[in-house]
């Protein structure tokens, strides 16, 4: 069960995090809003996408791929 989670203040200076898109990040932080406490999340596109982006049309499972890939690679 996803928990109230508590960012660090220097989480937008991090060196790895700023090496991936502006929206990879953000969905970074958004994934962290439907982990459990172990970091753990069901990670069908749909399922994230209904999740993460409900109201915002334009984002896509194409577009989704793309910024966990980038997430993934660092």
């Amino acid at each position: 069960m996803p928990r109230i989670r508590a960012l660090k203040p220097e989480l937008p200076s991090d060196r790895k995090l700023a090496t991936v898109s502006r929206e990879a990040r953000y969905t970074f932080l958004l994934m962290l809003t439907i982990a459990d406490d172990d970091g753990l999340f069901r990670a069908e596109p749909r399922q994230l996408l209904g999740d993460l982006y409900p109201h915002d049309h334009d984002v896509d499972d194409g577009r989704l791929s793309v910024w966990s890939t980038e997430l993934v690679r660092i």
